[in-house]
């Protein structure tokens, strides 16, 4: 993860869904060798930044479904994708509306706390902070949060992009105190659950004592960024190797 991710995420486009209760992915859908070669060529066309014709593929994947009257995985997987690439071209309406699909099938196949909403509601996310709604995407940020809490406990290393992630907008809107809260946290996280002098805690200190400087505490920032100097010099972070 970047630091303040305001770009569109070319990790969006993966096939992330699980599979619907007692189904298969590689055959519900009735024409899955089609839709897969759509959706492969879409997602090359997309790394390309031939995001019409990422368009055009996506749609015909999801044209090659068989209708069904239970929502297909595969729908949503090339619905998110289909939301990236219009994403690319700037066409943002059209972008949140097909992210919002792809969760609502995903919300219909595996229930409204299930780890496969947490790529969409972070996708959205962004999309709503890069048109300037930082309250919006904090609240998707929160619930992929609690999303995330709920499967893997609240110290996971995981955890630690979407705290940044609330971290950031909370900046954004002011939430100055609020900010700090979640660079405290992902930094516990960090100091306690990842090795000494790991790059992530050390990034952490650092955008963390970005906020601290603009909020003229320079000595506390000074410390943070000290420290994550230090370590990032240390014996521990060669051995590391990252």
């Amino acid at each position: 993860m970047r630091g303040q991710r305001t770009g569109t995420a070319l990790f969006v486009i993966l096939l992330w869904i699980g599979s619907p209760a007692g189904g298969n992915p590689d055959t519900v859908g009735a024409e899955p060798d089609r839709w897969a070669d759509y959706n492969t060529e879409g997602l090359k066309a997309y790394r390309q930044q031939h995001y019409e014709q990422a368009i055009q593929l996506f749609h015909d994947a999801i044209s090659s479904l068989t209708p069904d009257s239970q929502p297909h995985a595969q729908e949503a997987m090339t619905l998110n994708n289909l939301a990236a690439a219009y994403e690319g071209l700037g066409r943002y309406d059209e972008a949140e509306l097909h992210y919002l699909k792809s969760l609502t099938i995903v919300e219909q196949i595996q229930g409204p706390n299930h780890p496969d909403l947490v790529l969409g509601l972070t996708n959205l996310g962004i999309l709503h902070r890069k048109r300037g709604r930082p309250a919006q995407a904090e609240r998707l940020y929160q619930r992929s949060l609690r999303i995330m809490e709920t499967v893997l406990g609240e110290a996971h290393p995981h955890l630690i992009p979407p705290l940044l992630d609330l971290a950031h907008v909370s900046q954004e809107q002011g939430a100055f105190g609020r900010s700090e809260d979640y660079y405290k946290r992902a930094l516990k996280i960090g100091e306690t659950e990842l090795p000494v002098a790991h790059h992530q805690t050390q990034s952490i200190r650092m955008q963390y004592a970005s906020l601290l400087r603009h909020l003229n505490r320079s000595e506390e920032a000074d410390d943070l960024q000290n420290k994550a100097r230090r370590e990032l010099r240390s014996p521990e972070q060669d051995e590391l190797g990252e």
